[in-house]
């Protein structure tokens, strides 16, 4: 018996990068935590400023925004471009102000 092969596509594959910013793409939940935590520790690593634009993530939850708090709380690393149910979510957590700054 055959098994299907088909393609998945990884949540790398669905962000945008840039030396100065990241722009993750789709969920960012316990799905895509790891490799969310994995970019934002080589970001992180590399002693560099970024910002991550949230305008394409559609689904958050508590992993992702613990990966979010712990690259902000580095002080490398800013928020920007929140969609508003993220807001939503960030501010249901108590988290809004801590990143949305």
């Amino acid at each position: 018996m055959e098994h299907d092969k088909a393609q998945s596509t990884t949540f790398s594959d669905m962000s945008a990068q840039s030396s100065s910013g990241w722009t993750p793409q789709g969920p960012l939940t316990i799905a895509e935590a790891g490799t969310a935590r994995e970019e934002l520790l080589r970001r992180v690593g590399a002693k560099t400023p970024f910002t991550i634009d949230l305008s394409r993530v559609e689904k958050l939850d508590s992993a992702g925004l613990q990966v979010l708090v712990s690259a902000v709380q580095t002080g490398l690393c800013s928020i920007s471009q929140i969609p508003d149910a993220v807001k939503q979510k960030l501010d249901q957590a108590g988290c809004l102000s801590l990143l949305a700054r």
